[in-house]
């Protein structure tokens, strides 16, 4: 056996090595629990950023949509034009509007050439194909030709009438009442306008049958 103090002196050294051992892993999870820590506090910042930054985007989509749908005078067709309307129903609408309107033209022209000519007018009409009319009137009172251009603007399933007169006009199709409606709330449908003003330049009365 060895004497009590060679044995005192033999384990010291063994207790400070273990104390060492347990002070260092005491030290490994501290620090280790304090980067766990410091990660979820950063998480839960992100996750915070994160969800503001959505509620954000969705709060401005909703403001967008909210405006361009309330803008002043301005009239939302949406469940007359687009839906049911399909694209086929949309273009068979534009071709019969087409139609009419190179018709009854053509029609006045034939029937009011005596008195074209008296009052000094001529009237000229383009297109009617591709779903664009273009009507130009002169007369011995205007400065040029007066130009009425219809036209079809499929991508918003609308008509569009630039006038001479009182400049461009948008209308959507109500396939149930099967007439253009302005977009502009409280004016004339389609076919009342292009009535009054083209009668307005001839100077006699044009008529179109939606008008009436």
């Amino acid at each position: 056996m060895l004497p009590q103090a060679r044995l005192s002196s033999a384990v010291q050294p063994l207790s400070l090595l273990l104390r060492y051992k347990a002070h260092h892993q005491v030290c490994k999870f501290s620090s280790l629990a304090l980067v766990l820590g410091r990660w979820k506090e950063g998480m839960k910042q992100f996750s915070g950023h994160d969800s503001n930054h959505r509620n954000f985007h969705l709060s401005f989509l909703d403001r967008s949509s909210s405006s361009s749908t309330q803008k002043a005078g301005v009239m939302d067709h949406t469940s007359l034009g687009d839906f049911p309307f399909t694209q086929t129903q949309y273009l068979q609408a534009i071709n019969r509007s087409v139609d009419q309107i190179t018709q009854v033209l053509d029609e006045f022209y034939e029937n009011e050439t005596e008195y074209l000519e008296e009052k000094g007018i001529d009237m000229e009409v383009e297109g009617g194909h591709d779903g664009v009319v273009n009507i130009k009137i002169s007369t011995s009172k205007s400065n040029g030709p007066l130009v009425f251009v219809i036209s079809r603007q499929t991508p918003a399933r609308e008509l569009w009438l630039s006038s001479a007169l009182s400049g461009p006009w948008h209308f959507k199709y109500d396939h149930v009442a099967d007439d253009w409606i302005c977009t502009r709330e409280g004016h004339p449908k389609f076919w009342v306008r292009l009535q009054k003003e083209l009668s307005q330049v001839l100077e006699k009365e044009i008529k179109f049958e939606k008008a009436n």
